[in-house]
């Protein structure tokens, strides 16, 4: 039975999988596979990523960007992850990336735009089994790192899949593998199992 009913269950772990799908293709039903499926209304977050003119932390691989849609969170991505950085507040914590910028001034170079739509898949016990993840990346005002405006800006689509919190024990009734082999089978390809994220929780490539 598929709804969209939303619910109090805590959510999965980090996703432990990803697809990467290059198209506008469907993710694939899952009616069956467990007890209850429930498909989420879409999320949209706006991450504004900052930079200084000549694109210093860019080239130095290091990503500055700002969240409102978590109250004025800042995050610096050294290519590991986000970190957060300064607290809630409006201006930018340079402290956390002067080194770098070495008195350059910064400002807004482009907007990232994550649309997450969550499936979830109810294992038979009634438990909350695995979490599916369709997640479109796109940017507004991207120039690269050598300002080269021609150049393809991040951005991408993926499938990602995450487990619950339940120790391997109680995973006997293959829902996972099951969830896994459709989403590979609609994707065409196998999975990654590292899937690097940003500051959104989205994957790049």
């Amino acid at each position: 039975m598929t709804s969209r009913t939303e619910t109090n269950d805590p959510p999965c772990t980090a996703p432990r999988l990803l697809w990467c799908i290059d198209d506008d293709r469907e993710l694939p039903t899952f009616d069956g596979v467990g007890r209850r499926v429930t498909r989420h209304d879409a999320s949209v977050l706006y991450d504004v990523v900052w930079d200084s003119p000549d694109k210093v932390l860019a080239s130095a691989g290091i990503e500055f960007a700002s969240s409102d849609d978590d109250g004025g969170v800042w995050t610096v991505d050294r290519g590991e992850g986000p970190e957060r950085v300064g607290g809630d507040q409006d201006e930018p914590p340079r402290a956390a990336v002067e080194a770098v910028l070495c008195g350059r001034p910064i400002e807004p170079l482009w907007v990232r735009r994550v649309r997450t739509v969550l499936v979830t898949v109810y294992a038979d016990d009634g438990d909350l089994g695995v979490e599916v993840g369709d997640v479109r990346m796109d940017v507004a005002g991207w120039t690269s790192a050598f300002g080269e405006t021609g150049a393809e800006p991040p951005h991408g689509r993926w499938w990602t899949l995450a487990d619950d919190h339940r120790d391997a024990v109680h995973r006997g009734d293959g829902l996972e593998r099951r969830v896994e082999a459709l989403l590979t089978d609609a994707a065409g390809a196998p999975p990654s199992s590292t899937p690097p994220s940003d500051a959104s929780g989205a994957p790049q490539r």
